[in-house]
């Protein structure tokens, strides 16, 4: 029987290969990677703003802005499509 460890490791090394060589305006930008004391950790970007949910509920944004991400959501959704990444964190 294959170990657990083994698998979330080579898990963790395809995913950081796959966002090494993701470069979009709309994604997060990745910056590293990292194994301390065990565990792993992917390094990205810092979002002044936060998240999205955070962004389009709690403020008011008029309707061109609202357009506007939502156009640069398909954008990246696109990119990651074309580049056979499916993302599962959209809701």
């Amino acid at each position: 029987m294959q170990d657990l460890g083994d698998e979330v490791t080579r898990e963790f090394e395809q995913e950081v290969r796959m966002m090494m060589n993701l470069h979009h305006k709309a994604i997060v930008q990745f910056i590293g990677a990292s194994r301390v004391s065990g565990k792993k950790a992917i390094l990205t970007e810092f979002i002044t703003n936060g998240d999205l949910t955070n962004l389009l509920t709690r403020q008011k944004l008029d309707m061109k802005l609202k357009l506007k991400i939502a156009l640069d959501i398909a954008e990246a959704l696109q990119f990651l499509h074309l580049n056979n990444i499916l993302h599962r964190d959209i809701k």
